[in-house]
């Protein structure tokens, strides 16, 4: 039976190999936004790499990548937002060789849910839906917006945060990185962005059953990007889930933040000078 919390027990990820899989709008860099940690894992960066392929072929590039990164012992997955579903790609993979995979915040398929009206960036994911040359056209004006207008395109995409995340938009640390984080998954065309957006709109729930690594999820109440009820989803699909935490009064990075520290993966600092 799946262990259902309403708050999350202390523990930390061992001395392992680790595997960070981003969210987009993301990067590696969104590991920092939470104060100076470090990070002592592998993080790859899916913006701008191996452009030309599309994205079954990209999921064994990066498989192949992070087996040549990690070619002895076993390794944890952790995918964040729409990081997930490449966690879970390549969990499915390299199932021999991950003893977890931790999900935060994450994205369940669209299709699994009433979810698309209650998600914030429902513009961005519904225009992909809809068009793939509508939504070329949308990242070529967000691209516009992230050159000219940085602070102004991350204040618009977190304008409706809920949560503890209505805490963190005011953070210079965070606002700093996010930032850099955006403008730098919108340059060269955004096609490592265009292209997992693409994919992730389109059905992909028979992925689940195919993921034999344990599970474990963390995720706010309050996450009004990838809503509660997207956790729910994957744990009932998933087959070897452990447990779903839920973090009252979390939202989407707020959530990451806390899990990270927690996990001892990226420590808060408190230094936002």
């Amino acid at each position: 039976m799946i262990a259902i919390h309403a708050s999350h027990a202390e523990r930390r990820v061992p001395d392992r190999q680790i595997v960070y899989l981003h969210g987009f709008p993301g990067g590696p860099e969104e590991l920092q936004a939470f104060g100076t940690a470090t990070f002592d894992g592998y993080a790859p960066d899916r913006r701008h790499d191996a452009v030309d392929l599309d994205f079954p072929a990209y999921v064994d590039h990066l498989a192949d990548a992070i087996d040549a990164r990690f070619p002895n012992g076993r390794m944890t997955l952790i995918g964040f937002s729409a990081g997930a579903r490449m966690a879970l790609e390549i969990g499915s993979k390299l199932s021999a060789r991950v003893d977890e995979i931790i999900l935060i915040s994450a994205a369940a398929p669209l299709q699994s849910g009433d979810f698309l009206e209650h998600m914030a960036g429902r513009l961005v994911f519904g225009t992909a839906l809809r068009s793939p040359t509508a939504f070329r056209t949308l990242t070529w004006v967000q691209a516009q917006a992230a050159r000219w207008a940085p602070a102004w395109l991350f204040q618009s995409i977190l304008a409706s945060a809920l949560g503890a995340d209505r805490d963190l938009k005011h953070s210079p640390q965070f606002a700093r990185v996010i930032q850099s984080v955006v403008t730098g998954t919108l340059q060269a065309g955004a096609v490592g962005y265009r292209r997992e957006v693409l994919a992730y709109v389109r059905p992909w729930a028979d992925l689940l059953p195919r993921v034999t690594a344990p599970v474990t999820l963390y995720h706010g109440t309050e996450d009004n990007w990838t809503p509660m009820g997207m956790a729910d989803v994957l744990a009932a699909h998933l087959p070897n889930v452990r447990a779903v935490h839920r973090l009252p009064g979390q939202s989407h990075y707020s959530t990451l933040a806390a899990v990270l520290a927690q996990l001892g993966v990226a420590r808060h600092s408190g230094n936002e000078a």
